[in-house]
């Protein structure tokens, strides 16, 4: 079977019988249209081994430098692929016998708890004394800010008056 009749009744069977989604369905033809790519002109699903992915793999995060996250997105279609073909009888599933060790994504970044917060908006004197390198009343109001709202460096820096209404209403 040509692989790329197998993508065509893959991508199908994903939206008529297990009902994903347009986005899920656009993102499985992108993944499984850049595997292919990383292959000869009209080839089989017979020709694709274990050492076929792996070479794939290596592509993707040695040559391309693709985030973690894509790989993993690649690599979970491309298991679902390999699992229809071969619950159809069509192909042997390459990732029976090997399960890549992929990176995890990075997780989000931790919130500072309300002590912590506390004793850093405690740690600003009421008054910095004359001449001293104590932060300044704007540096407390610009912490209280990104505390407050979650707002981020980059975002605060782009704010401009016309963002900030004065009564404090959306």
């Amino acid at each position: 079977m040509k692989l790329s009749a197998a993508i065509k009744e893959f991508l199908r069977y994903c939206a008529v019988e297990r009902r994903f989604s347009e986005h899920t369905l656009q993102a499985y033809a992108c993944d499984l249209a850049d595997f292919s790519s990383c292959l000869p002109a009209g080839a089989n699903i017979g020709d694709i081994t274990e050492q076929v992915l792996r070479r794939y793999l290596h592509d993707m995060v040695g040559k391309r430098k693709l985030s973690p996250a894509t790989v993993r997105r690649r690599f979970a279609c491309l298991r679902g692929f390999f699992r229809r073909l071969a619950a159809q009888g069509n192909v042997q599933d390459p990732f029976t016998a090997w399960r890549p060790s992929l990176p995890h994504r990075k997780g989000l970044p931790r919130a500072l708890s309300r002590t912590e917060v506390g004793s850093l908006l405690s740690s600003f004197p009421a008054s910095a004394p004359t001449g001293s390198r104590m932060p300044d009343p704007a540096f407390q109001a610009t912490v209280n800010l990104m505390i407050c709202t979650g707002i981020r460096v980059g975002e605060l820096c782009k704010l401009r008056i016309e963002d900030v209404s004065p009564d404090g209403s959306m």
